[in-house]
């Protein structure tokens, strides 16, 4: 950018009313620029701002981290987040809160965030795919590149403000639009802007770039990795139409070619920016309200770039009517329920998965109930489908009437309900699924002429959660039990614990062949003979537990399991020592998300660890991740999930563990977090 355009636009930023300094972000920089500065020194600066200061100590103590002991300090979550996280969030926040001050924008801010944070998130999933050490620049990069856009609204009012919040438009389209129609960018007045907050170039630079297709290099420098993250998350299109132009760049072909990813990658990423949406927003809960769902966002996403593909491969007419009807299924599912009000499957879905997340590692109890009006089809056959909506809208109002405030209660679908009820004692729980029984039966239909009151069959679970509990796993099972008391008789509930629901017990020769398997173990000595075939106890265990409730109930998660049976070889970083660990292992499940297997060794929940899946006596695939729970069964067997973050044909951990905690990001983390996780629990 010439400096005649940077003193330019400086003078705009002025008659904006915009501060162009703000002061705390530009200490941070300084600090993270001075090689002697120390944590106190970030300490110290951080405390000056309450809310920044807030933000960071919630971060620290948010489930991701996985921290027992609650970081109560401002120079722990220095210590514990690391300065260059640190560094990269504070200014994030700073930046924000800076220019949320811009009052009176004649749009939706709220929106205007929501779309910048989840940008971040994408640039942040994509970064770690071409360029991990880069991963929190990427985020900045995504979350400030369309901040132009707000001085803009300022200066040029209402005609720019309707074009920026145009649907029709995609982000491609509207920079076109932007150029065509106005003086000024948003990307020139976003590096502006950056310059005078003295950003570095390696964040400036692509940020001014990204409606611009980088030219694809040999050896690429850290900039040039970073410009095309910029450009992937800035074209993303976040509120897609059914229809793609054929202006729009190939996204998915981009991603191939530029990050070496291809659609299973790229989907993959969308979901993971989902899940780290949920993390930030709540630290920004003064710009983004909690109650905005990015998931039909994403999907939206999804289609384009799968869109995207489909134009660029020039597939059928059909195929590609296909992929807009089942993105219009999606997002038909992912709406409130119209007939009634309230949540329907997919928003219930997500609203039970959040509330669950709250309590689980706590004493704190979960009910949930799964209901189903008796005899509603025969009501429709005779009565006709108008009359069975309004008993639909009648009984609604009922189960709402029933639970308490802050409980949750969707559709599921049909004549089916799910209520989910959290912090009752187990008297409590029975109490209130009798009430809601005896409540349905009292409905009043007044002037439809029923013979007898309505009533409905009830499936309840109780308890308090085991860190690998699913909200499908807690719906399915009272699914069932629901099921159980239709078949009773109907008109009643069947209540079970979920102690009783999720008991795993062994058969008396499982017991026998456990022990077996720990003198096999201990057999092997401590010279590193690692070929003693794994006692055939584990393959048999495994198929025992994959025919347990928990494991039934797979089929309805979102990323169903599949059951495989099949030796491993299982490596597991420890964080005190930095020494990788190995032994045979059996796998027991598999999904898009994560991964079961029995072990003998005993895992903390995050280390980091790599199976080599065998066929024969050859490693055919490698998947990495961390450790999301280990639960002893008995003896010396565990049963073992892994949260996948990679996977390959070759080795990621086990040959060379060093090299893996310098290049990947989420090792190194992972390590840290447990070797704090080691130190405050020692």
């Amino acid at each position: 950018m010439s400096d005649t355009l940077q003193n330019e636009l400086r003078r705009l930023f002025a008659k904006a009313k915009m501060p162009t300094n703000p002061a705390l972000a530009v200490r941070i920089l300084e600090l993270a620029e001075d090689p002697d500065s120390t944590v106190d020194q970030f300490s110290q600066v951080i405390q000056a701002d309450a809310a920044l200061a807030t933000r960071l100590l919630r971060m620290a103590n948010s489930v991701a981290y996985g921290q027992r002991q609650q970081v109560t300090t401002i120079q722990r979550a220095v210590s514990f987040l690391g300065v260059h996280r640190v560094r990269t969030v504070s200014l994030g926040f700073q930046l924000i809160a800076h220019l949320d001050r811009l009052c009176g924008c004649p749009f939706d801010m709220q929106r205007f965030w929501q779309h910048s944070i989840l940008r971040g998130c994408l640039a942040r999933e994509f970064a770690k795919a071409v360029i991990p050490t880069c991963a929190d620049e990427a985020f900045l990069i995504g979350l400030l590149q369309n901040c132009g856009v707000l001085l803009l609204v300022q200066l040029l009012g209402q005609p720019y403000a309707r074009l920026c919040q145009t649907e029709q438009l995609s982000p491609t389209s509207f920079f076109a639009a932007e150029q065509r129609d106005h003086r000024y960018s948003h990307p020139q007045v976003t590096a502006a802007l950056a310059r005078e907050w003295r950003l570095p170039e390696i964040i400036v630079t692509p940020m001014e770039r990204h409606h611009v297709e980088p030219p694809l290099m040999p050896s690429p420098s850290q900039t040039h990795h970073l410009w095309s993250v910029a450009y992937i998350a800035g074209a993303v299109w976040l509120t897609a139409p059914s229809g793609v132009g054929d202006n729009e760049p190939a996204l998915s072909g981009f991603a191939q070619r530029y990050l070496n990813m291809d659609v299973e990658a790229v989907k993959s990423c969308l979901a993971r920016a989902g899940d780290a949406y949920a993390e930030v927003a709540c630290l920004l809960q003064d710009s983004v309200p909690d109650d905005l769902d990015v998931t039909d966002l994403l999907s939206q996403a999804n289609g384009h770039l799968t869109m995207s593909l489909e134009l660029e491969q020039q597939r059928s007419a059909a195929e590609y009517a296909h992929l807009t009807t089942a993105l219009g299924e999606y997002r038909e599912r992912a709406a409130r329920d119209p007939l009634t009000g309230v949540l329907n499957r997919g928003a219930l879905n997500n609203a039970i998965h959040d509330s669950i997340g709250q309590v689980k590692g706590s004493s704190d109890s979960v009910m949930l109930l799964f209901f189903d009006l008796d005899d509603f089809k025969l009501l429709n056959d005779v009565y006709g489908h108008r009359v069975g909506d309004e008993v639909l809208k009648a009984v609604t109002q009922t189960l709402q009437q029933c639970i308490p405030p802050d409980g949750i209660v969707g559709r599921y679908g049909g004549e089916e309900f799910v209520i989910l009820v959290r912090g009752l004692a187990e008297a409590d729980a029975k109490v209130l699924a009798e009430s809601v029984l005896v409540s349905v039966r009292g409905t009043r239909l007044a002037g439809l002429s029923l013979p007898g009151p309505i009533t409905g069959s009830l499936g309840a679970v109780w308890g308090t959660l085991d860190p690998d509990t699913t909200p499908e796993d807690l719906v399915r099972a009272a699914d069932e039990l629901m099921y159980q008391a239709k078949s009773a008789g109907k008109d009643r509930c069947c209540f079970r614990s979920l102690d009783d629901a999720y008991n795993v017990d062994l058969l008396e020769s499982d017991s026998v062949a456990v022990h077996a398997c720990a003198d096999a173990i201990r057999a092997k000595g401590t010279e590193g003979k690692d070929s003693t075939p794994v006692p055939t106890a584990l393959r048999r265990i495994a198929h025992r537990l994959n025919g347990r409730m928990t494991q039934q109930l797979s089929d309805v998660r979102k990323h169903q399991r599949k059951c495989m049976i099949t030796p491993c070889r299982l490596t597991v970083l420890t964080a005190v020592t930095l020494q990788s660990r190995t032994e045979e292992a059996y796998v027991r499940n598999i999904s898009t998300g994560g991964i079961g297997i029995l072990a003998t060794m005993p895992m903390v929940r995050g280390q980091p660890a790599e199976i080599a899946i065998l066929i024969g006596n050859e490693s055919r695939l490698f998947v990495a991740g961390v450790v999301a729970f280990c639960r002893h069964i008995e003896g010396v067997v565990h049963d073992v999930g892994l949260q996948l973050f990679m996977h390959s044909k070759q080795p990621i951990l086990s040959n060379n563990p060093e090299e893996a905690i310098r290049n990947l990001d989420w090792v190194a983390h992972a390590l840290r977090r447990t070797r704090n996780v080691a130190a405050a629990t020692a």
